[in-house]
This record gives structure tokens, C-alpha cells and sequence, in this order.
């Protein structure tokens, strides 16, 4: 998928590069459905346990924007996102996850807050859909070699994060 994009995975290419016969990638996927549905669930599980154990340290801002801005996941996530505008039960997939993730996250921002008794100015949630789109756009337009305002754009992060590491604030407009 990440070499040539969702709509180059038949059986017969997945068999060629695992030295299985396409039957044999059949007998376990019935379907290609199925075969995208457990690469997602594979993938993205592991992803979830990360953030879970990521968001609990003492930066969970930085570690929400560090998985944005992972250049690997977000072709990835581009492309189920792409497979998914064609298959509804990748669509499923990627929303239950998405929503499970932003769920951790703002879980893990409040706990944060809480336990050094601060209030954002900005939602905790709208803090992390700030951090994932813009993470997300970055990555995604560095690999088609878009830059305009990413230098800009990286630096407010960084500054944002940094004030965030050390006042527990954020400040925001």
C-alpha cells in the first residue's frame, strides 16, 4: 500500500510477496475487505496501545503532535482514508478508531491539567484536533513537496508546546 497505493494489493501480488499462493491468501481472507479491515485493525491497534501508554507521560501535547507529523503513519492513514472513500467497512474502521484516539487524547490532556490543577483556555479536545490537523497537513503536503508556511507553522507549535511544558497553559489567538 505505501509503495504503490490500496489499489495495487490484489491476493496475486500479496501471494508474490510472501511466497504464499493467492489461494492460501483467500483461505484467511475470504474477501480483500477482510484482508484491509485486518491490516487496519493490526496497524492501528498497535497505535492506539502507543498513545495510550504515550499520552500518560508528562508531555502529552507533544506526544499527540509527534504522531501528527509522522510522515510513515500519515501516508497510511492517507491511504485507508482513500480506500475507505470506496469500501464502508474501512470507513467504519477508520472512524472508530479515529474516535477512540481523540478520546485517549483528550482523556490524557484533562488528566494532565487535573493533576496540576489548571483549566485551559482552549478545550482540550479543539486542542488536539488543532494539533492532529496541522501535524496531518504538514506531512501530507511535505510528501508532495508543498512547504509554503510549514517553517512558520512548526515554529508556533514548538512555541505553543514549549509554554504548554512549562505553564501548563495555553494560549491560543
Amino acid at each position: 500500500m505505501l509503495e504503490e497505493g490500496y489499489a495495487s494489493v490484489t491476493s496475486r501480488r500479496l501471494g508474490n510477496k510472501a511466497g504464499l499462493r493467492p489461494q492460501l491468501v483467500h483461505y484467511y481472507f475470504p474477501s480483500m475487505d477482510d484482508l484491509f479491515v485486518a491490516l487496519f485493525r493490526h496497524c492501528y491497534e498497535k497505535g492506539l496501545q502507543a498513545a495510550v501508554d504515550a499520552l500518560h507521560s508528562d508531555q502529552p501535547l507533544r506526544v499527540v503532535w509527534q504522531q501528527a507529523i509522522d510522515l510513515r503513519g500519515t501516508a497510511l492513514s492517507l491511504e485507508f482514508m482513500a480506500l475507505a472513500n470506496h469500501r464502508k467497512t474501512i470507513r467504519a474502521e477508520i472512524a472508530g478508531y479515529g474516535e477512540r484516539l481523540r478520546h485517549i487524547q483528550h482523556d490524557a490532556l484533562v488528566a494532565h491539567l487535573q493533576k496540576r490543577g489548571l483549566t485551559a483556555n482552549v478545550a482540550p479536545k479543539i486542542i488536539s484536533l488543532l494539533l492532529s490537523s496541522i501535524g496531518m497537513l504538514i506531512a501530507l503536503e511535505s510528501q508532495v513537496g508543498m512547504t509554503y508556511a510549514h517553517d512558520e507553522a512548526l515554529m508556533l507549535v514548538e512555541s505553543v508546546l514549549r509554554e504548554f511544558e512549562a505553564s501548563g497553559m495555553i494560549r491560543i489567538g
